[in-house]
This record gives structure tokens, sequence and C-alpha cells, in this order.
């Protein structure tokens, strides 16, 4: 499985610059990332080697309940983070002038549903602005304190670590659920966000407690490593990086209004 998944996941990474470059390469003959296949078959060889089946199959799932957890983690950030995504209509962003607009558009059912969600939607989006980067912060409190509770329990350690973790738990939930969200997305979508996906971390966290200390050993090494790496070498050849700052130098550029305030119609006489 791992060699099979490892290899694209660097292939995707170093396509978006946070990886080496030789990672990226696709073989002409095979179609496959060569580089990638070699070092993930001679580091799965080595595990298999020198590492019990045991801790092995700890470390897999405790990386696969990570993964499910920052899945859920996402989903709250996407809903109550509006500056990491992208405006959902866009009139949000082309109109200030939300009480008269002139669309493209001629049947009076457009104008009213756009300039309706053009209200909503822009109140729900300046509220949920005012999040900032709390969400991220209580949602790295919620999933740590629980996991660290559930570590303690599982190991019949001292009670009471176990009962302020999980008051620092509750609090962050609370805090989270207190916050203002954006609407959801026409498409489908998580139901009540953000109380499906903090009791999805919570299960994560049981789960991933309950798992022996020398997985979580392993994880730490494993986590040093990618650290390692982003702040090496990744966080300066992010593409994402590059494409965030030219779309902010040229945002007037690349988007084209679709709604026109009153002033702008032409043939529009101010003096009247």
């Amino acid at each position: 499985c791992a060699i099979c998944s490892q290899p694209r996941i660097w292939y995707r990474m170093a396509q978006d610059g946070l990886f080496f470059p030789i990672f990226g390469r696709v073989n002409e003959v095979t179609q496959v990332p060569t580089a990638g296949m070699i070092i993930t078959g001679i580091g799965a060889a080595l595990l298999a080697c020198f590492v019990e089946l045991s801790a092995l199959a700890s470390l897999i799932s405790l990386g696969t309940l990570m993964v499910f957890t920052f899945v859920c983690a996402g989903v709250i950030v996407l809903r109550l983070c509006p500056d990491l995504t992208k405006s959902s209509s866009p009139f949000e962003d082309d109109c200030d002038n939300s009480s008269a607009c002139l669309c493209e558009h001629s049947t009076i059912l457009f104008h009213l549903k756009t300039c309706t969600e053009l209200i909503f939607g822009r109140s729900s989006r300046r509220l949920a602005q005012n999040n900032g980067s709390k969400p991220i912060l209580f949602i790295l409190l919620y999933t740590l304190s629980a996991v660290i509770g559930f570590i303690v329990i599982a190991n019949e350690w001292h009670s009471a670590t176990a009962y302020v973790a999980f008051a620092i738990t509750m609090m962050s939930a609370l805090a989270i659920m207190s916050m203002p969200k954006l609407p959801p997305p026409e498409t489908f979508s998580c139901p009540l966000v953000p109380l499906i996906p903090l009791l999805g971390i919570l299960s994560n966290a049981y789960m991933m407690g309950s798992l022996p200390l020398v997985a979580w050993g392993f994880a730490a090494v494993w986590f040093a490593m990618g650290a390692i790496v982003y702040f090496a070498y990744g966080i300066r050849h992010s593409s994402l990086q590059s494409r965030h700052s030219i779309d902010n130098q040229n945002e007037s550029a690349q988007y084209q209004p679709l709604c026109l305030s009153s002033e702008n119609l032409v043939g529009y006489d101010s003096t009247k």
C-alpha cells in the first residue's frame, strides 16, 4: 500500500514545490515517478526487516487516523475562515454596492436571486472574517487536548491530567461552536458544521489515544523529518505561495465585474 501511494504523494508535493523536484519527474517509458518508487521501496524494505509487525500496524493505523482528523479539521477551517477560500459567488467580490446592482442578465428572477445571495452572502462572509486565525488555534487545542486525555486514560496515568485535558477540549469546542460561519455551499456539504467534524475529531482522538506509545514515537520522528524538509525547502519553493502573491497583485486584472453600480452605466449623467 505504501509503495503504491507514497510516490504519488511525493509527486504531487514536488509539483507544488513542497518537495525536491526529482520526485516530480515521471519516467517517459513507464509513466511512473521512478525516484519516489525506488526510495519508497527501499524504505519499506528496511522497515519490514528491522521493525516489529505490531509496531508497523500501529503506526499505519495512527497515520490513517491522523489523515481523517485533518479532513475533519479542514471542513471546519473552510467554513469558519473565509480568507482561505474563494468567494462562492462572483458577485460577492465584484460588486460593493449590494443595494443597487444591475447585472448583465435580463431576467427578473436572476436579478432577485443574485441580489439576495449577494446581500446575505456578503453579510455571512463579513461576520466570518472576524474569526481570523482563531478557528485554527481552537481546533489545534481541541485535538491535542482530546488526544492527550485519551492517552492518559489508556495508560492509566494520573487522572487529574485527563480532567484538565478534557476541560480544555470542552472549552475549545464551545468556542468553535460559537463562531460565525459561512453558509453551506450549493453542492454536497457536510451537515451540522462544526458539530459533525468535532465529533469526528473526538472519535479519531479516542482511537489514536488507545494506540501504543511506540507508534507515537515513530510518528514523532516522521513529523520531525517532515518539518525539517518543509521549513528548509518547501516553504521557500511553494508554488501556492507564488500564486497567492501574483493573485494579490493582479486581482483587478483577473476578474471581470459582473455587476455594475448605477454610476458606471453608459450615458449616466451625474448632474441630474
